[in-house]
């Protein structure tokens, strides 16, 4: 299940972090994004690690790299999510670039964050994720995913968004695809994330069904302003 994977990696968080620094600089990486979805020896053991990564990264491959955790482990070294920077997750935030949240937030989970931050400057480091294929999550999947980032960047976060593949399989370059047609699936899968980081996409693929609960009112009413100044903070 990975916890024995888990726990070498962790054994010697120094030398792990140097070979995955040297292995990101060698192949031409930014750095990483840390996902630990099975038991590890410890919450502290993670955050070492993290700590670890981070300083070799900025140290071999320069300032710019980033080493971004998952939202997946609680201070029990279990997996479990807490959908938000909360103070159960703030160590792992403190010892790295990012956190990429889970993806089951709602417009209260942003105002909840905005408030246990208080004036720390970490909005941008937030990454909060959206999960295109709509699993779980308040907005439904394919295009109403747009409403989830315009509003978490409307608020100052970041946002890390999933699933690129949505269009291919659920969309209509999944359509154009299956009748061999590719240019025409290529032309529809740039132009959907094209436009749904531009925040112009309409609602398609309703009829492919979806695995969400009905969106919050607020939700669907996402706030766009500030939307062409934020782009930039999308993952």
């Amino acid at each position: 299940d990975g916890s024995s994977e888990n726990e070498l990696l962790l054994r010697d968080p120094a030398r792990s972090a140097n070979i995955l620094a040297n292995i990101a600089a060698t192949y031409g990486f930014d750095g990483y994004l840390i996902n630990f979805e099975s038991k590890v020896p410890s919450f502290e053991a993670v955050r070492v690690f993290l700590e670890a990564l981070t300083r070799c990264c900025k140290e071999v491959i320069g300032p710019h790299s980033l080493v971004i955790q998952y939202d997946s482990i609680t201070r029990h070294g279990t997996v479990g999510y807490e959908n938000s920077l909360t103070a159960a997750n703030l160590p792992l935030l403190e010892a790295c670039d990012g956190l990429f949240t889970n993806y089951w937030w709602t417009t209260s989970t942003l105002m909840q964050c905005k408030t246990f931050m208080g004036s720390r400057d970490l909005a941008s480091r937030v990454f909060f994720g959206v999960d295109v294929f709509g699993r779980g999550t308040p907005y439904r999947q394919g295009a109403e995913a747009g409403n989830a980032i315009k509003l978490a960047l409307s608020e100052e976060f970041s946002v890390a968004v999933f699933a690129p593949g949505w269009s291919l399989e659920k969309g209509y370059a999944g359509d154009a695809l299956k009748k061999g047609d590719l240019e025409l699936a290529k032309s529809l899968d740039s132009d959907f994330w094209r436009n749904l980081l531009d925040g112009s996409v309409e609602i398609e693929a309703s009829d492919n069904g979806s695995a969400s609960d009905p969106v919050e009112d607020d939700l669907l009413k996402a706030c766009s302003c500030g939307w062409e100044s934020s782009k930039a903070a999308i993952s």
